[in-house]
């Protein structure tokens, strides 16, 4: 039988996973990869302010040092979004050459319509 869990219990997981809690909040540059790996990405262009909401005391020259190191790269997700994501998970280390070609092709697609 599954598990039923109530609406308020729910709200605490998701909020707890986006690290939005006092008790989830970042608290060093070393956590601004783990954050950015549990919440699948931030939206380009407002992903300092994300990550100002996800720690207790963010400093943005800590992003830029993931940023710069290429641990964090610009990826388009999401319908073709441009999203930084980690390199490790990025779709770019997990698809063989020809899905890249294909998946590179169907995003081109997208954009022509």
């Amino acid at each position: 039988m599954a598990e039923v869990y109530s609406k308020e219990e729910v709200k605490e997981f998701i909020i707890q996973r986006l690290h939005l809690t006092s008790k989830t909040l970042g608290e060093t540059r070393n956590d601004v990869p783990l954050i950015i790996r549990d919440i699948g990405g931030l939206q380009y262009g407002g992903h300092k302010i994300e990550l100002f909401n996800r720690f207790k005391n963010f400093k943005p020259e800590w992003f830029d040092h993931w940023y710069e190191s290429h641990t964090l790269i610009e990826e388009h997700v999401l319908r073709g979004a441009l999203r930084i994501v980690n390199a490790d998970t990025s779709i770019l280390t997990i698809l063989k050459p020809q899905e890249l070609f294909l998946a590179d092709e169907a995003i081109k697609n997208v954009r022509s319509h």
